[in-house]
């Protein structure tokens, strides 16, 4: 059905580059009653802005929300591949048994834990069964369901990366609000610099934690933005307030994307089991 109809670019992308372009104007009318734009012309321009938005929260929360969890060897894992593990609780034994079967009628792959086969390899073995599995429900097109909870915590994931960068955001203006110690323009020009330094120190140590350069970038953009349009002291507490519950909500919704990434896993394997052996049975009648 995503595929179908690109829900994926809705939920995914749109959905939330829009929630992040509305809270990032909710400062600007708290202290400077600035009030939205109008017009069918603007929409569409917010509407290709939120796009983008959401694309460059894609780059970041790949990294800020993995989908994988660590076992009790230190291993980083998803969910498709520990659920086929004796020790988890997703399937019963008898089931697991079962899709682990199916699988290996199917596509030829072993996915069943066992002393002869070493564990980066039967990884990789399951997470090429899944994606096979994946792709066999999409051509029956019976895999609606199962992409429609993939297309669920990829709007959770992105909802969330929108509420911690706009939590950012928002503490940066708090801080503007507070009695300056210099004066505006020297302000801005310690912020600038302190950002450029920052900024280079993580880009060379930790390269692919982007999203502490983001927080970093959105939070001085913020600061920038509250001591250019005035705010008072009194403006940085209600900002400060919403920064606490943008943290919470962000927090959230990163546990209902973790959920929904498991549950997709587990629902590709039913499906598969499902139409495996329904297809079993029916030419067996035959």
């Amino acid at each position: 059905m995503i595929e179908r109809f690109n829900f994926y670019d809705i939920y995914g992308y749109l959905l939330p580059g829009a929630l992040l372009l509305g809270l990032a104007w909710l400062p600007a009318a708290i202290v400077a009653g600035v009030r939205p734009p109008t017009g069918v012309e603007l929409a569409l321009i917010g509407a290709v802005v939120s796009y983008l938005l959401g694309h460059l929260l894609h780059i970041i929360d790949r990294y800020l929300f993995a989908a994988t969890k660590k076992d009790g060897r230190g291993r980083a894992r998803f969910p498709h591949d520990f659920m086929l593990d004796k020790a988890d609780g997703t399937f019963s034994p008898e089931l697991r048994t079962q899709i682990a079967n199916q699988i290996q009628k199917r596509f030829g792959l072993n996915v069943i834990e066992g002393d002869d086969v070493a564990d980066g390899e039967l990884g990789k073995r399951r997470g090429d069964a899944f994606q096979l599995c994946r792709r066999w429900l999409i051509q029956e097109k019976v895999g609606s369901y199962a992409e429609q909870f993939e297309g669920l915590y990829s709007l959770m994931r992105g909802l969330a990366s929108a509420c911690l960068a706009a939590m950012s955001f928002y503490f940066g203006w708090a801080i503007a609000s507070f009695p300056p110690l210099l004066g505006s323009e020297c302000w801005d020009v310690v912020v600038v610099f302190v950002l450029m330094v920052v900024a280079g120190s993580l880009s060379m140590r930790f390269p692919k934690r982007l999203f502490l350069l983001f927080g970093l970038i959105l939070g001085g953009a913020g600061f920038i933005a509250g001591r250019h349009l005035g705010i008072q002291g009194y403006q940085g507490y209600p900002l400060a307030g919403s920064g606490l519950v943008l943290a919470w909500a962000g927090w959230q919704f990163h546990g209902a994307f973790r959920s929904f990434t498991y549950i997709f896993a587990a629902t590709v394997y039913r499906d598969f089991f499902v139409l495996a052996t329904t297809e079993r049975e029916a030419k067996a009648e035959k």
